[in-house]
């Protein structure tokens, strides 16, 4: 006489189970990771090495167009910034000027032009801009490249690490004499 087959049920089941709960703990693993891959780098501004929120937040960014608020940036970049024409003293809000110990800078909305002027010897020099300054929402706006050109910065926007990097000269200076430093350390070891 031949016994039936005596089917164990409790254990298949539980070995479904099983690969089911690991199949589930692979594909979160994996969902995760996917997601870690595609989240974009937080945007950041630095000044001179640092993280500059404060600039962050006065930058008008729209997709890759970044326009700089002239008055608003000018103190970070050792700047005083005024309405008006600095020669023909005024208030209007169209005009503006900045000034440092070493230099001043009119600009003029819908001009791609600035003047810069030596206060020393009042001398003035005028420089194409590659946009025109705009006036939006009552401020006068520039170009990242006009930018560096009126105050003398270093401008660079890395857009793979979503990154605005502002260096002073002074700055700028600073960090290429170091780097020149250990190459020559290097050079002579």
């Amino acid at each position: 006489f031949i016994q039936p087959k005596k089917v164990n049920k409790p254990k298949n089941a539980t070995k479904i189970l099983l690969v089911l709960i690991v199949l589930v703990t692979i594909a979160i693993i994996a969902i995760i990771c996917i997601m870690a891959a595609l989240k974009k780098d937080p945007f950041r501004v630095t000044l001179d090495g640092e993280a500059n929120a404060e600039i962050k937040q006065l930058l008008l960014i729209e997709e890759d167009d970044v326009k700089v608020p002239i008055k608003e940036i000018a103190p970070y970049l050792g700047y005083s910034a005024y309405n008006g024409d600095y020669i023909n003293k005024s208030e209007e809000t169209d005009k503006c000027y900045v000034e440092s110990k070493n230099e001043i800078v009119n600009f003029v909305a819908n001009s791609n032009k600035i003047e810069k002027i030596n206060p020393s010897t009042m001398e003035s020099s005028y420089y194409e801009i590659d946009e025109p300054v705009k006036m939006i929402s009552g401020k006068l706006y520039i170009s990242p490249k006009g930018m560096s050109k009126a105050f003398n910065v270093y401008y660079e926007y890395n857009k793979a690490k979503n990154k605005i990097i502002i260096q002073t000269i002074l700055n700028r200076v600073i960090r290429i004499i170091q780097v020149m430093r250990v190459v020559t350390s290097r050079v002579t070891r």
